[in-house]
């Protein structure tokens, strides 16, 4: 009887602690739509991802890498855009194909990719620092309670 109420006791301890381990993680799931990240099941916006990292240097400095690949990337992609819909638009109009622009969107497109490649290996890179983070403070703190 004293094994069952002490595997018992044990299964729900490893239990506890685990579902107490994985409360402040953050989650990161993949799916067609996207990359989208959760904290305790709640989806966070890019302000809520900042304020939860800002306060780890590491996560705070990959996220800072995050925000400047993606204004880069955002500005090479509008332009790439631009430029291809304006080349292909005066073409279908009846107008002179421009080679030079539709040139010029092509290549902004393919500065495009690998910027935003790189951004998103930059915020996983600051969630997973996180989520490092608090597991060595919570070994810490489990030592310091030995």
């Amino acid at each position: 009887m004293l094994r069952i109420i002490m595997l018992t006791g044990g299964i729900l301890l490893l239990t506890i602690t685990t579902l107490f381990a994985q409360i402040d993680t953050i989650c990161i799931k993949k799916n067609i739509f996207g990359t989208f990240y959760f904290q305790e099941n709640h989806l966070l916006t890019g302000r809520d991802f900042h304020e939860i990292i800002k306060f780890n240097y590491e996560a705070e400095q990959e996220y800072k890498a995050f925000k400047l690949n993606n204004v880069f990337a955002t500005i090479s992609a509008i332009s790439s855009g631009l430029c291809l819909g304006w080349a292909v638009g005066v073409a279908q109009g009846g107008g002179k194909l421009n080679v030079g622009l539709l040139s010029l969107g092509i290549g902004l497109y393919g500065v495009t990719i690998p910027l935003s490649i790189n951004q998103k290996k930059h915020k996983r890179n600051a969630a997973k620092i996180y989520n490092e983070s608090l597991r060595q403070r919570r070994q810490n703190s489990e030592n310091l309670n030995k």
